[in-house]
């Protein structure tokens, strides 16, 4: 299998993922923008979904969305940005809270068995996903949120610190 290194420009990436404010338009002429990282992100997906990374390029997804590859650079710098910004996007369909909460559940096997079941389910929907390189993560809303249901579903377990991180590292 062939790993894609997402890895974009961590200041890049994580400003857009964190939705900070772009910077004014001041003395740029030309028309006003007529995309937004939202659709590029939504058309990246669906190109990764349908087709694979194999053929994931910023070409393929600017002909998604009618545009060229170069009008897509005015939003995301690179492709290893879109593909940070897509794993965080797909990570966002998980469920902060499975069936019953997380929070003070009496079955934490249940809890941690019901945040696997949804990851995988995940996986399912968007195969590509598991291609992300995660040697640096990506560190956006979605996937902290993933990793905070992880540690509430885990809490009850009463592990020790270094146990929890290989038990987090394993699931």
């Amino acid at each position: 299998m062939t790993v894609y290194a997402g890895q974009g420009d961590a200041h890049r990436s994580l400003a857009l993922l964190w939705g900070a404010p772009e910077e004014p338009r001041a003395g740029r002429s030309g028309p006003k923008p007529g995309l937004s990282v939202d659709a590029i992100v939504s058309a990246g997906v669906s190109v990764a979904d349908a087709e694979g990374m194999a053929a994931l390029s910023m070409r393929a997804v600017g002909e998604r969305l009618g545009r060229t590859a170069m009008a897509l650079y005015t939003y995301v710098p690179g492709k290893a940005e879109l593909l940070d910004l897509m794993h965080d996007r797909a990570l966002a369909e998980l469920r902060t809270e499975p069936p019953g909460g997380l929070q003070g559940a009496d079955d934490w096997r249940e809890a941690v068995t019901a945040w696997a079941e949804e990851l995988y389910a995940c996986y399912l929907r968007h195969p590509w996903v598991l291609q992300v390189s995660q040697a640096r993560p990506v560190l956006g809303p979605a996937e902290l949120a993933a990793m905070e249901a992880l540690l509430r579903a885990l809490r009850p377990a009463g592990l020790p610190p270094r146990r929890l991180r290989g038990a987090v590292a394993a699931l």
